[in-house]
């Protein structure tokens, strides 16, 4: 008895889906179909597994899964998998340690709703998806010929990888920190502007560039040298950068004094000061000027100072003036004369005193002209009646100054009026061709120590000179004095220092701030002041407070301000009508107005819908009432012992429109209706949401029908398809196009 009843149950079952569910369908659809599986499910009917010993021979196409149908139309397909989650798995059983045994699977979209569309191939055993392709990628966006050359983007790929795109095909190199090193991401990417290297973590920069149309060989590396603008790729071994144009120049940095000057000090650097005009290099703790035109030296200083030393300096050589001191030599007990003083055509000093009796001394200054180098005067000095005079990097010369030793014969002043340099009694010697007006160095740093005298000056080195050898007491107490921008000695002579002056102070306001209430003012490069502000310290005066009581707000020591009018008190209201008239909602506010608000197009839908749910449950019992006609009509049956179905035509009594299948649709969709045979007419209307008809299907055979809708004429989005039967409407529903 259990089982007959399980067989009634199924064969209810089987009818309610062939009549609502699956009408037009065949059986063999019917079997397929998950509501069919659940049937058997329920039942407790278990299928068998179909085991074939032997080779399987299928000579025609092959349709495997739960929704392949009778009759299904392969086209040109050899093996088709057909249902909603699609998967292919290699599941490799080797057991042997020697035997590769990885298992592999095909996956075909995500399975979730919302999910992703791909093709994927997944490495199984081990949970990861080494390649995916998604839908809608473009034509040959992975494409290998048959020499193994690969293109992105391209199906003709002329090199081993070919990128193709119409807008600056690129490479990313995108380190993602997920090995414990800062993130950083590259892209190599070229267009009709440049080939490029971007740095895109850093906003997108471009560190390095090469235009198009750039001349073979433009950059050569070679080991560790650097070749640029060769006729060939030949680089020279010894040279870090070798340049190779015949047609080019060497484009040095170019800056301001401002600029250099800001640099640290960095052995070897090279930089040209657009200020001066001149090539200027770094050896690490300063620097040494060295432009265009520096080989040529002249002499900027040479004269005898009061202080009875010779100084003597080269132009542009960035080092203090050197000094010789010659106090040793006076005597203070005669009055003779110099009558030869000069520096001759020669490059000679020609010096002689009045009434010697030794002919005219001279040195040869022209080992010191080279017109070669930028060198500096250096390791000079005086040792007893010897002069030293060294150069920067070459040999010294020495001048025996002996025979000028005239004990007790010389008291002369020397003096410097323009540039012409002047020995009391002796001659003179014109300097102007010394003069070099390309330096704006300062003095800086000078001054005098007891008996030793230092002389500093800007961006140089310092010198020091000892004037011990200077201190004769009684005999020789001068006064040294300064009158405007002249510097005179006490029976010595005066020293015009205007062309010292410097009006370029740009200095700036350095080491100031506020300790307690004294105030230091400092400046860059001199002595700072001191303020004191204690008369402004009123301490106990504005010490006041802010308070608020009711609505007035007072300072204390200050006055009050009334708020109340700031205060809005006219807002507690209440709601003195709500009616609701048709589609019209009225709304009424206590001591206010009335508003009025049309809720229609808020409740026409939820007409419709609670319209749509009543033709639907007058539906649902028409098919109630048929299928409990059918059931009747297989009770009556079932004394013949086999469960025959016979024919019958037992109809429902209202017409019904089924929901369309698929739904959503990209192609085309059925939709299914029964219209009871007394019906003369019927048509199903699509219309778009906004009212636009889009189809008018007549319907000519009335009971169990269905049409097939195409997408062709409509768009992606929501639609809706009417039944009307004798010029009444049945029921609307909602389809979707994607």
């Amino acid at each position: 008895m259990k089982k007959i009843t399980q067989i009634l149950i199924f064969c209810f079952s089987f009818l309610a889906l062939y009549s609502y569910g699956q009408r037009g369908n065949t059986f063999t659809q019917i079997q397929n179909s998950n509501a069919y599986r659940s049937i058997v499910t329920d039942l407790d009917i278990q299928p068998e597994d179909q085991v074939i010993a032997d080779d399987l021979i299928v000579d025609g196409s092959i349709c495997a899964g739960f929704d392949c149908v009778d009759g299904e139309n392969f086209g040109f397909d050899t093996f088709r998998i057909k249902e909603n989650n699609l998967r292919i798995h290699f599941d490799d059983t080797s057991n042997s340690a020697s035997f590769p045994n990885n298992d592999w699977r095909i996956s075909i979209n995500d399975t979730s709703n919302g999910g992703a569309n791909y093709f994927a191939i997944d490495d199984a055993t081990a949970g990861t998806n080494p390649f995916r392709i998604e839908a809608s990628a473009p034509s040959n966006s992975l494409y290998v010929d048959d020499s193994g050359r690969v293109g992105f983007g391209t199906d003709a790929p002329v090199v081993e990888m070919h990128s193709r795109n119409g807008d600056s095909p690129t490479l990313r190199l995108d380190q993602d920190g997920s090995s414990g090193f800062t993130p950083q991401v590259w892209d190599v990417a070229g267009n009709e502007t440049n080939f490029f290297v971007r740095d895109a973590t850093n906003g997108s920069t471009l560190p390095f560039k090469i235009i198009p149309n750039s001349s073979e060989n433009a950059l050569v590396i070679r080991g560790d040298a650097i070749g640029i603008g060769g006729a060939s790729n030949a680089v020279n071994a010894n040279a870090s950068i070798d340049l190779k144009s015949t047609a080019k120049g060497l484009l040095l940095n170019r800056m301001t004094t401002t600029d250099r000057t800001a640099l640290a000090n960095v052995e070897g650097m090279i930089v040209y000061d657009t200020d001066l005009n001149q090539l200027f290099s770094n050896d690490g703790t300063q620097w040494q000027s060295g432009g265009v035109d520096t080989d040529d030296q002249g002499v900027d200083v040479f004269q005898l100072n009061a202080s009875n030393e010779l100084e003597l300096s080269l132009d542009n050589d960035g080092v203090a003036t050197q000094t010789v001191d010659l106090s040793s030599f006076l005597d203070n007990t005669d009055d003779q004369g110099a009558d030869v003083f000069q520096l001759n055509a020669s490059n000679q000093l020609e010096l002689s005193l009045e009434d010697d009796g030794v002919a005219t001394q001279t040195v040869d200054l022209s080992s010191f002209l080279d017109n070669t180098d930028d060198q500096n005067i250096s390791g000079s000095g005086l040792s007893g009646t010897t002069l030293t005079i060294g150069i920067e990097g070459g040999t010294s010369q020495t001048v025996d100054l002996s025979s000028l030793d005239d004990s007790g014969t010389d008291d002369q002043a020397l003096s410097l009026s323009g540039n012409t340099l002047t020995l009391e009694d002796g001659g003179s010697v014109s300097l102007s061709s010394y003069l070099d007006n390309t330096d704006d160095q300062n003095i800086s740093g000078s001054g005098l120590s007891g008996t030793t005298l230092t002389i500093g000056i800007e961006g140089g080195t310092s010198e020091t000179v000892d004037l011990s050898s200077l201190v004769d007491s009684g005999t020789d107490d001068q006064a040294l004095s300064l009158s405007g921008n002249t510097l005179t000695l006490e029976d010595g002579g005066s020293v015009n220092l205007s062309s010292y002056l410097d009006n370029t102070d740009d200095q700036n306001i350095s080491g100031s701030g506020l300790s307690g209430t004294t105030l230091t003012i400092g400046i860059e490069g001199g002595a700072s002041q001191t303020v004191d502000l204690s008369s402004l310290n009123n301490s106990g005066t504005d010490d006041q407070v802010l308070s608020l009581s009711g609505n007035t707000l007072t300072l204390e020591d200050g006055g009050t301000v009334d708020l109340s009018m700031y205060l809005d008190n006219t807002d507690n209201q209440m709601l003195a009508n709500f009616i609701l008239t048709g589609d019209i909602l009225g709304i009424t506010l206590q001591n206010g107005g009335t508003a009025q608000v049309d809720i229609g197009p808020l409740v026409d839908p939820l007409r419709d819908e609670l319209e749509t749910a009543q033709s639907q449950l007058a539906a649902l019992s028409a098919q109630m009432n048929d299928v409990l006609a059918r059931l009747e009509a297989i009770e009556d049956c079932a004394c013949d012992g086999t469960l025959g179905v016979t024919d019958f035509n037992v109809q429902p009594d209202q017409p019904v429109l089924l929901q369309n299948i698929p739904n959503p649709f990209d192609n085309s969709t059925t939709i299914g209706y029964f219209i009871p045979f007394r019906y003369e007419s019927a048509n199903i209307i699509v219309s778009a949401t906004s009212g636009r008809l889009l189809e008018n299907y007549k319907i000519d055979r009335m009971g169990e029908g269905e049409i097939i809708v195409d997408k062709e004429r409509m768009q992606a989005a929501v639609y809706f398809y009417t039944l009307y039967v004798d010029g009444k409407r049945i029921d609307t529903k909602r389809m979707v196009v994607e």
